[in-house]
């Protein structure tokens, strides 16, 4: 019971990090298109 209590942790802790890393790679890839564009309009 333990065991089950853990690993569905874990599940949760890793689609966390994934969602995490997902959003930062998002948030990075639009930052970096705002300054090209940025650069663009200059």
């Amino acid at each position: 019971m333990f065991l089950k209590e853990v690993i569905s942790m874990a599940q949760v802790i890793f689609h966390f990090i994934f969602i995490y890393r997902f959003v930062t790679d998002c948030v990075i890839i639009v930052g970096v298109i705002l300054i090209l564009c940025r650069n663009k309009k200059m």
